[in-house]
C-alpha cells in the first residue's frame, strides 16, 4: 500500500460547475428508488477519489448489490473533495477517509447518506429516511467505518489496532463470560495490559455515540468493523464489549481488583462506556422482539449524539411501530415545534396516558431562545446526564388520580394540548429543600425542624412522615423517623443505629428526590417537591390519566405546565375519592361534568 500525503487537485482556471443530484423516480410500494455510488479503483492510496451515481430500485430483479456505510459524520464544517461524473462534490474529512479505505480494500457499489441522499431536498430526505431500515436490510454487507480522519491518525494506531483485535478475539471466543474463563485463557499473554488499553480506546470511537448508527447494525444481519488497518465482524467486536459489561456487572469488586493488580490504564470511564454499549446491544433485542413503544425509546436514546435536533426522532422511525410513525406523519421540513408536538401526542396516544407530560414542563426546555410549548417533551436535553434538569419521579409507583381513565381531547391547534384535571390545591411557599453537607447529624436536626414546624397536616399523618416519605423505603423511613424525636421519647428505637452503607443509601435517595427541586407547602397545609421554576400560586392539579400531580400555571386565557410534583397525601388518588368517574368514560370533552369540580386546562 502506498499511502502518499493526501492530493488534493489544483484548482482550475475556470471553475467546475459541482455534482448536482438528479431527481429520483417516485417512491411507491412498488419502486423504492434509490442512488448507489461506484467508487472507481486507483492503485496509489491517497490519489483524487473518483465515482459515478447509479440510480437503482430496491424492488427490482435482481435486486442490486451494494454494500452499506455505517459511519460517524464527524466535523461538518471541515469538507474535501471528490469527483462524481466528473465534477467536485465535497464530502466531511471522515467521509472521505472512509472512502479512500473502502476504496483500498475493493470496494465499489457503496451506499453512504451524506452523498446518495440529496442533502438538500427536506422532501427527498423524509422518503428516504422512511427507507432507512430497506436500505440496510437489502444491502450485502455493512461495513462499520472505526477508522478516523487523517488529522486524527497517531504513529501507533495500527499496534493498538492489533492489540484491541486481539482482545476482541479472546473475548468473543470465551465460552461463559466468566472473569475466571479469561484469566485461565490469557495466563500466558504478556500484552493484557496493553490489550486493555487499546480495546478502551477502541471502543471509545465516536461511531458508538452517534445516534443514527443505532439502526444502522440492528437492521442488517451481516455486518463488518472496518479499521485503518484491519478488519473484523463487527458482531465480535460487540460480544467483546458484552463480555467486559458482564465482568462488570458480574462482581464490581472483583472487576475493579482485577484492573487494579494489572495497573489497568482504564478507569470508570471505560465501566461506564461499556454498560453505554451493552444499551445498543439491547436495543437490537427489543427491535427483534417487536420493538419499544415511543416514550421508551426515545428516553434510552436521549445520551447519544446527532447534529439536528430533529434527528432525534426521525433517526429512531425504524424502531417504531407502523402505526406509531404514521401518527407522527414526519415531514423533514416540518418545524422543529411540530415535530416534538406530534412525538408528544403519539407517545400519549399509544401510552393511553398522559406519563409523557412528567418530562415536560417549563424547566425542561432546553433552549431558552427557541422555548417550545411547555407541554412538548423537548428531545434537545437528557435529563440523565444533565444536572439542571430533575431527574423524573418513579411514575409506576404512585397513582394519584386512582383508575380514571384519560380523557382525550382531539382537534384543537396543534400547538396546544388540552387537559381535563381537578385543582386541588395552589401553592403558598417554597424554599430549597438542598441539604449542604449531608452529614446524618444535618439529616436528623432537618427532620426535627420540620417536626417542630407543623404540628398538623390535611391528610391527619404526622407532619414529618409526609416530608420522610418523599420516595424512601420502609426500613429507612423509620429508622430515621426514630433518630428524628426527642430523646425521651425514642425509647428502644434508639437501638436501631444507620450504619454507613444505610446512612449512604438514604443520602442518595434524598439527593435523588430533591436534586433540582424546591420544597413547596400549599394553601391546605400539603407539603411537597416540584421543579425548581414553581411560583406561588400555581395550581396542583391531579388529571385522570397521569400518575402524578402537575403543576400548571395560569396566564391570561391558557395554562403554562411548570411540570411533575410529589404530594405527600395526594399520591394515591386521594384527591378523586368520592368523585363519579365512571361518569367521566367516554364522554366527549365537551361534555365533561362541571360538578365534579373538572376544569379545563388549555397548556400552551
Amino acid at each position: 500500500m502506498n499511502k502518499m500525503e493526501l492530493q488534493i487537485p489544483e484548482a482550475r482556471s475556470e471553475p467546475v460547475a459541482e455534482f448536482i443530484h438528479s431527481p429520483l423516480d417516485k417512491h411507491t410500494a412498488d419502486c423504492h428508488p434509490i442512488r448507489l455510488l461506484h467508487l472507481q479503483p486507483s492503485e496509489e492510496y491517497y490519489s483524487p477519489i473518483t465515482c459515478t451515481i447509479e440510480h437503482v430500485d430496491l424492488r427490482s430483479t435482481p435486486r442490486p448489490g451494494f454494500k452499506a456505510l455505517s459511519y460517524a459524520w464527524g466535523d461538518a464544517s471541515i469538507k474535501l473533495p471528490i469527483q462524481i461524473e466528473g465534477r467536485p462534490y465535497y464530502v466531511a474529512t471522515n467521509c472521505h477517509a472512509a472512502l479512500l479505505r473502502l476504496r483500498e480494500v475493493g470496494e465499489t457499489a457503496i451506499w453512504i447518506d451524506a452523498i446518495c441522499i440529496n442533502q438538500l431536498d427536506d422532501d427527498e430526505k423524509s422518503v428516504q429516511i422512511s427507507m432507512m431500515a430497506d436500505v440496510y436490510s437489502c444491502a450485502s454487507e455493512v461495513v462499520v467505518w472505526l477508522g478516523c480522519c487523517e488529522a486524527e491518525r497517531r504513529p501507533d494506531d495500527k499496534e493498538k489496532e492489533r492489540l484491541a483485535l486481539g482482545l476482541v478475539s479472546q473475548l468473543s471466543a470465551l465460552g461463559y463470560p466468566s472473569m475466571a474463563n479469561y484469566k485461565a485463557a490469557a495466563k500466558n499473554d504478556l500484552d493484557v495490559k496493553q490489550r486493555w488499553a487499546a480495546f478502551s480506546w477502541l471502543c471509545f470511537h465516536g461511531w458508538f455515540e452517534r445516534l443514527w448508527t443505532l439502526q444502522e447494525t440492528c437492521i442488517t444481519t451481516n455486518s463488518k468493523a472496518l479499521l485503518q488497518y484491519h478488519a473484523i465482524n463487527f458482531l465480535r467486536v460487540q460480544k467483546a464489549a458484552d463480555t467486559a459489561y458482564m465482568f462488570y456487572k458480574q462482581s464490581k469488586a472483583e472487576w475493579m481488583a482485577f484492573k487494579q493488580q494489572g495497573e489497568f490504564e482504564i478507569g470508570l470511564e471505560f465501566d461506564v462506556q461499556v454498560v453505554f454499549i451493552h444499551e445498543r446491544q439491547l436495543l437490537w433485542q427489543f427491535y427483534h422482539e417487536g420493538g419499544l413503544n415511543l416514550r421508551a425509546l426515545l428516553g434510552r436514546t436521549l445520551s447519544y449524539q446527532c447534529t439536528e435536533p430533529k434527528d432525534r426522532v426521525f433517526a429512531v422511525l425504524t424502531f417504531l411501530k407502523k402505526e406509531t410513525v404514521e401518527r407522527i406523519e414526519p415531514v423533514y421540513s416540518m418545524s422543529l415545534c411540530e415535530l416534538y408536538a406530534r412525538a408528544t401526542r403519539a407517545m400519549i396516544q399509544e401510552d393511553q396516558s398522559f406519563q409523557a407530560l412528567c418530562v415536560a414542563g417549563i424547566g425542561r426546555n432546553a433552549a431558552a431562545w427557541n422555548p417550545l410549548p411547555t407541554w412538548i417533551v423537548d428531545l434537545r436535553v437528557d435529563y440523565l446526564l444533565d444536572g439542571t434538569n430533575r431527574y423524573p419521579l418513579i411514575y409506576s409507583i404512585y397513582r394519584s388520580s386512582g383508575w380514571a381513565e384519560p380523557i382525550f381531547c382531539s382537534g384543537g391547534e396543534s400547538s396546544v394540548l388540552n387537559l381535563a384535571g381537578l385543582c386541588v390545591d395552589t401553592i403558598q411557599g417554597h424554599m430549597d429543600m438542598f441539604l449542604p453537607n449531608h452529614s446524618v447529624e444535618d439529616i436528623i436536626k432537618f427532620l426535627a425542624f420540620w417536626r417542630q414546624s407543623f404540628t398538623k397536616y390535611p391528610t391527619a399523618c404526622d407532619p414529618i412522615d409526609a416530608w420522610s416519605r418523599m420516595r424512601l423505603p420502609e426500613e429507612y423511613f423509620s429508622m430515621f423517623k426514630s433518630l428524628s424525636l426527642p430523646e425521651s421519647e425514642q425509647g428502644e428505637s434508639i437501638n436501631c443505629k444507620p450504619t454507613i452503607d444505610g446512612t449512604t443509601y438514604y443520602q442518595a435517595t434524598i439527593d435523588r428526590t430533591i436534586s433540582s427541586r424546591t420544597f413547596f407547602i400549599s394553601g391546605s397545609g400539603y407539603m411537597g417537591v416540584g421543579p425548581k421554576a414553581l411560583e406561588e400560586g400555581d395550581m396542583i392539579c391531579v388529571i385522570p390519566g397521569c400518575n402524578v400531580p402537575l403543576l400548571v400555571r395560569k396566564e391570561g386565557d391558557h395554562h403554562l405546565l411548570v411540570g411533575e410534583c410529589f404530594v405527600w397525601g395526594l399520591m394515591d388518588g386521594e384527591a378523586l375519592e368520592g368523585k363519579n368517574v365512571d361518569s367521566w368514560k367516554d364522554k366527549k370533552f365537551e361534555e365533561i361534568p362541571q360538578e365534579d369540580g373538572l376544569e379545563i386546562f388549555r397548556l400552551h
